[in-house]
């Protein structure tokens, strides 16, 4: 059963237990063996579902790159050992609380002193302090830096922090001042490799699969939560595993009373919904989600929904055919990034899944995105066209020739009249219905059938007679 993430286990220190929950897949879910018991594109059959192995993430992914597990090191400390790791604390806990003594006498003294020198040179005591301080107002940007990479290369090796920095420290050939330029690109390309991977790579196991989803959920639902009291916003998080074999448990989270949305709304409380959701998601993995058919509308989607958020235009459509006038000369965004060997058309034509399954990954991965041009660029685009159209190519696809082109046609007389004196049948059959439109008359006299009709009050009677010698007036006046 889902379980909802209150204020009281947020902060847990404790992991929840990573037990697969107890779903009625029998009834819920369509059989294993009717779905695994295919054949491959090659034409070979797969193996039955008893011999596939998808227990893990890892194994029913098994083209992803895999982040290696994290091998722990307990070694046991000696007592001699700790005792003397405390005897060194202590000292340095004493040299730590003299320094900080020696650094407030210092800033004290340097404060009088500032103040001395304000005083004799007439000048704020703020503008004394910007100009010794010397503090940086800007940040260097967020990238793969040269500092970083003999790092990371010395790390792969070791896989230990102290002995990587002292043996940079000692290897000349790694500084960044005498790395070449070849080698700098190298490093620096294994150190984005590297971050790919820890980004986007697999977990090897359920249990590392499961702690990372606890503390990634945890994470969010903080920042929502701090949101939530910055902004007043409301959010609901509902999390789940993606096959009945993964042990994370089915969560969900409201911040506020979000929570009674579900049940005021749609009728059914957020842990049924969690549920629901778990059931839901259980089933969609059983689908082949690496199929021809499947990778084709996820890149359409990607495509369509890049052009539509780069143009902010929600009705733009891709179109292949005439891909430079109808979205690069129109809307002036351009698709770049194309991969090489796979044809520009629509994602429905190609044939093959592992071009889908590359044209998928370079859009995912941002390689293949959208770009909005300026209007330089679209000036020189649109001369580029009107060159090539002067020339004699092919800018735009002409549309296709209707079958009966240049066969003449005859129009059928349902009237039955002449159509070369009273004009097109339309024409003449709107006449004739405008013409034969009566406007119905109201009666003259007002008939009541009730029962009670001899029963009504003298105002009635009279309001009765009046409505009737109006109706005559104005028959009269109209005749």
């Amino acid at each position: 059963m889902p379980l909802p993430i209150s204020q009281s286990n947020l902060h847990s220190a404790d992991l929840p237990s990573l037990s697969p929950p107890n779903l009625d897949v029998e009834n819920s879910l369509p059989p294993f063996s009717g779905l695994l018991d295919v054949e491959s594109s090659t034409g070979t059959p797969l193996a039955p579902a008893a011999e596939t192995n998808n227990s893990t993430w890892q194994a029913r992914n098994p083209n992803c790159p895999v982040i290696p597990a994290h091998v722990s090191k307990n070694k046991k400390i000696l007592n001699t050992k700790q005792a003397s790791r405390q005897i060194t604390a202590e000292q340095c806990a004493i040299k730590h609380k003299a320094l900080q003594t020696n650094i407030k006498l210092f800033l004290e003294e340097q404060k009088c002193k500032l103040e001395t020198i304000a005083t004799t040179h007439d000048v704020m005591v703020k503008y004394l302090n910007h100009l010794v301080t010397l503090q940086m107002y800007y940040h260097t940007t967020c990238k793969p830096h040269l500092t970083n990479v003999p790092i990371h290369a010395k790390a792969k090796e070791v896989n230990s922090g102290n002995e990587v920095c002292n043996l940079l420290a000692n290897n000349p050939k790694m500084q960044p001042e005498i790395l070449t330029e070849e080698q700098k690109e190298y490093y620096i390309q294994e150190l984005v490799k590297q971050h790919n991977l820890m980004a986007h790579g697999v977990c090897a196991s359920n249990i590392a699969a499961g702690e990372d989803v606890f503390l990634v959920m945890h994470q969010i639902i903080e920042e929502l939560e701090n949101l939530h009291d910055h902004t007043g916003i409301y959010a609901s998080l509902f999390i789940t595993h993606g096959h009945i074999n993964d042990s994370t448990q089915a969560s969900w989270f409201g911040t506020d009373n979000s929570a009674t949305f579900w049940e005021d709304i749609l009728g059914h409380p957020a842990g049924d919904v969690a549920f629901l959701y778990e059931q839901w998601a259980c089933a969609q993995d059983l689908e082949e989600h690496d199929s021809l058919s499947n990778m084709r509308k996820q890149v359409t989607a990607l495509i369509s929904n890049g052009l539509t958020y780069v143009t902010g235009k929600w009705h733009a459509m891709m179109n292949y055919s005439n891909y430079n006038t109808a979205i690069v000369e129109m809307y002036g965004v351009k698709l770049l990034g194309w991969p090489m060997g796979i044809p520009f058309v629509n994602p429905s034509s190609i044939g093959t899944v592992s071009e889908i399954c590359k044209l998928h990954n370079s859009l995912k991965s941002g390689e293949c995105h959208w770009k909005k041009l300026s209007k330089a660029e679209c000036n020189a685009f649109s001369s580029e066209l009107e060159a090539c159209h002067a020339s004699g190519e092919v800018v735009k696809k002409p549309h296709k020739k209707c079958s009966d082109v240049d066969i003449p046609r005859k129009w059928k007389n349902l009237s039955g009249s002449n159509p070369s004196k009273e004009g097109s049948p339309s024409k003449q059959a709107r006449c004739d219905t405008v013409r034969k439109r009566v406007v119905p008359k109201s009666t003259e006299f007002v008939c009541d059938t009730d029962d009670d009709q001899e029963d009504r009050s003298e105002e009635d009677i009279d309001w009765s007679i009046f409505v009737v010698t109006m109706q005559r007036g104005r028959q009269v006046s109209a005749d």
